[in-house]
């Protein structure tokens, strides 16, 4: 791969291609990661995402975190500024198809989350680099939201074959702090 986009088109392809077992075994491994880990366990906000296109599914570790008594936060995409606004949700009821088909939360201001209050930060990716480095869809909106909640601990998670020995970061692009796969924990 010699580009970003190359290698976008070819992890997507890559990610497509998974059998249904692998991405359900891959997402229960790494739902058991998230559970049982310290900075889950302390964290009182956390934000997820709802999965589409094959992605790593996390709903299972947001049910454990609701049960916890944890505040969960789901992005509500804002294609005209490129941003993600937070809010926080107590159910998958409360959810609708967005601006690009994932479900998202209601746009409901009494529920609205400050990227500041997030702890955690569980964030998807097309593909991940040994270095901590995401590629995404290239709308840029976890770029965006890192940088306004540089305090929050940033978790990857993606299955074993989204993991490349780069994707080709920019100087703008910001790292995730730890790289959960089902096989491997990695820390930045």
């Amino acid at each position: 791969m010699q580009n970003k986009e190359e290698l976008r088109r070819h992890l997507l392809k890559v990610r497509q291609e998974l059998s249904d077992e692998r991405r359900r075994s891959g997402s229960a491994s790494i739902c058991r990661k998230i559970v049982e880990w310290d900075t889950f366990l302390t964290s009182d906000t956390v934000l997820f995402y709802m999965p589409i296109r094959r992605e790593v599914d996390v709903r299972p570790a947001i049910e454990k975190a609701w049960s916890f008594g944890k505040t969960v936060v789901l992005p509500r995409a804002l294609p005209e500024t490129r941003e993600m606004k937070l809010f926080r949700v107590d159910s998958f009821e409360e959810l609708q198809p967005g601006a690009y088909g994932i479900l998202e939360p209601l746009e409901d201001e009494a529920k609205a989350v400050e990227p500041e209050r997030i702890r955690l930060a569980v964030v998807p990716g097309v593909g991940f680099d040994r270095r901590g480095y995401r590629l995404g869809y290239g709308g840029g909106y976890y770029d965006r939201f890192f940088a306004r909640a540089g305090h929050a601990v940033r978790l990857g998670v993606a299955y074993s074959e989204q993991v490349v020995a780069t994707v080709y970061p920019l100087p703008h692009d910001q790292p995730v702090h730890y790289l959960f796969t089902p096989g491997e924990t990695l820390a930045f």
